[in-house]
C-alpha cells in the first residue's frame, strides 16, 4: 500500500459515494480514499456494487493509495458478522473495512468485537488464504467516542488475534 503524499507530505483523505467523486479526489491529490454515505451517519455504508465502481475506477487509473469502505456501526444494533453482506466487504478491491464501536467497550461492545475476531479469523483469512485473487482487507476498528472512551478497550482490541491485521483504529463521533 503506497501513500501518494502530495508536495507538503501531509496526507489527505477524501470521503466518496460515488465514481465522479473518487476521480475529483484522485485529480484532487486524495492520498487515502474512503468509501461511504454520510446521509447514513458517520459510518454510512454505501451499497456494495458502488464501492466496486468506486475501487475500479481508481485502480483503473493507476491509484495505488489506500481505499477504505464503511461498513456501519454497532452502537444502535449489533451488526451481524456473519451475514454475506458483511463477508462480501472482504471480496471487493478495497484495503480495509470501517467497523464502529462503543468506544466505552462495555461487556456487550466487547462480546461483539470478539465475535468480529473470530468470523475474520475462520473465514475472512480462511477465504483469502484460498484465493490468490484476492487481497487480505484489512480491519479499522472506529472506536464512537459519544458517550465516553475506556482507554483499556483499546488495550483490549489491540490484544485481540486479529490487531495484526488492522490498518488503523480510528476515534470518531456518531
Amino acid at each position: 500500500m503506497n501513500f501518494n503524499f502530495n508536495k507538503r507530505n501531509i496526507p489527505i483523505l477524501v470521503s466518496v459515494r460515488s465514481q465522479q467523486e473518487a476521480i475529483m479526489a484522485l485529480n484532487g491529490g486524495a492520498d487515502l480514499v474512503d468509501a461511504k454515505e454520510p446521509k447514513h451517519g458517520a459510518l454510512g455504508a454505501l451499497p456494495i456494487s458502488e464501492i466496486n465502481k468506486i475501487t475500479k475506477v481508481l485502480r483503473g487509473r493507476n491509484y495505488s493509495g489506500p481505499i477504505t469502505a464503511t461498513f456501519g456501526d454497532s452502537i444502535d444494533e449489533p451488526i451481524n458478522f456473519n451475514s454475506k453482506l458483511f463477508i462480501s466487504y472482504f471480496c471487493q478491491d478495497i484495503d480495509a473495512v470501517k467497523i464502529g464501536f462503543d468506544a466505552r467497550g462495555t461487556i456487550g461492545t466487547r462480546k461483539l468485537f470478539d465475535h468480529l475476531c473470530f468470523v475474520y479469523e475462520n473465514k475472512i483469512i480462511f477465504f483469502n488464504s484460498n484465493e490468490s485473487n484476492y487481497k487480505m482487507t484489512k480491519i479499522v476498528p472506529v472506536l464512537i467516542v459519544d458517550h465516553g472512551l475506556d482507554l483499556n478497550f483499546i488495550d483490549f482490541i489491540l490484544q485481540s488475534n486479529v490487531s495484526k491485521y488492522f490498518l488503523g483504529i480510528m476515534l470518531d463521533t456518531k
